[in-house]
């Protein structure tokens, strides 16, 4: 499945998000990705497998002053 951009752009979709194509007016959440052979839209989760990227989480605490 390939997603079309402004101004003629195409990403491939890959992974987990290729395996069940969305129904129309379904929303679709990944990360695209842009590399050497293009671009490519992924679930988070398949960042180590599609490339040399990595996920991480950040956790902030707001500490109130006292």
């Amino acid at each position: 499945m390939d997603i079309p951009f402004q101004p003629q752009r195409v990403a491939a979709v890959v992974g987990r998000l290729a395996q069940k194509p969305p129904a129309e007016g379904q929303e679709l959440r990944g990360v695209l990705v842009q590399g050497r052979r293009g671009a490519a839209l992924m679930a988070p989760e398949d960042l180590p497998t599609f490339t040399k990227l990595r996920t991480g989480r950040v956790m902030h605490r707001q500490v109130r002053g006292g």
